[in-house]
């Protein structure tokens, strides 16, 4: 009895935080269901909470960055599940990653500031979208977003934004 359960609990560990953690997390292939991408977000958020909490910025910056392409790939993986493109899910979730540190340390002028309280709207329903849509029966294997085609291409123009959007904010003294 005691093997079953310890069994069943370990199966259940794989298919939540999968074999190996860096294919599992950081891959742009395959799917994830509702729960291995609630294990995903939760497992992801965890470690850079416990990074930030250790007050090193440049160890902050790196993961944070990190998060950003566990994050996106996790994305990507669910709206593959749900037959979904996602292409607005990964536009949303790159602007949000890239504007928020701005958002924190400069005021904005009151149009920005509605349009930013706009885009806040758009990720809300957007990460609820594929939070909690359920998986499509018939699976659409090539389907994949015009943005992620070259996900490490993607990946290094949104690092360079990153870099140069924290260079701006040391500058500023922010």
């Amino acid at each position: 009895m005691m093997q079953k359960v310890k069994k069943d609990i370990n199966n259940f560990f794989k298919d939540v935080w999968g074999e190996n953690p860096l294919t599992f997390y950081f891959s742009f292939d395959g799917r994830f269901n509702r729960l291995q991408f609630w294990g995903a977000l939760i497992t992801i958020n965890l470690f850079l909470r416990i990074v930030t909490e250790q007050g090193f910025v440049i160890l902050t910056t790196i993961a944070s960055f990190v998060v950003f392409c566990a994050t996106l790939a996790a994305f990507q993986k669910r709206c593959r599940d749900i037959n979904y493109k996602g292409t607005l899910v990964v536009l949303v979730y790159t602007g949000t990653f890239l504007l928020t540190d701005y958002y924190n340390h400069i005021t904005l002028p009151k149009v920005l500031e509605n349009v930013w309280r706009g885009f806040g709207v758009l990720y809300v329903l957007s990460f609820i979208i594929v939070l909690f849509f359920p998986g499509r029966k018939e699976k659409k294997p090539d389907i994949v977003s015009p943005l992620l085609k070259r996900p490490y291409l993607y990946i290094g123009i949104c690092a360079t934004l990153f870099l140069l959007g924290r260079g701006v904010m040391f500058y500023l003294g922010a």
